[in-house]
């Protein structure tokens, strides 16, 4: 009995480096000659009637410490009542970055909010895709 659980042990100690030897650090570390390159990140986002928060969430996305020529921002206005779309268009006059994607109405089938998140992502060009909703704040490093 001794022995099967001394062999046990050896062959699970043999598996548990042989999974560690397989993990690769997150962030690879850069150096000179081989720099990593940021991937590039789209914001999507649809809004509706968000007036109140769509100019503070514009403030926080472009202020991202991210490099700015990575970085693009599209709001869908998903058939908004209020001032939402003027601010929207406001932004991506003062800042390329910024896409205003007006959404007029959606197919009978489709959600309003999906179908102008699903106009957004095909007008999107990031290799990372990142969703949020228009009354969310975010920090410098998100």
């Amino acid at each position: 009995m001794i022995l099967f659980f001394s062999v046990l042990c050896f062959f699970y100690g043999v598996f548990l480096l042989w999974l560690r030897k397989g993990m690769k650090p997150a962030h690879q570390p850069v150096d000179d000659e081989h720099p990593v390159k940021s991937p590039s990140v789209s914001v999507v986002i649809a809004a509706r009637n968000e007036e109140e928060n769509i100019g503070p969430l514009l403030d926080h996305l472009v202020g991202q410490n991210y490099p700015s020529d990575l970085l693009d921002i599209t709001i869908a206005d998903d058939n908004s009542s209020d001032g939402t779309g003027g601010i929207i268009e406001n932004y991506s006059q003062r800042d390329s970055r910024v896409r205003h994607l007006a959404i007029d109405d959606s197919p009978g089938d489709w959600s309003p909010k999906m179908w102008a998140l699903s106009k957004a992502v095909k007008t999107s060009g990031g290799e990372i895709l990142l969703f949020t909703d228009a009354d969310c704040t975010m920090g410098p490093d998100w």
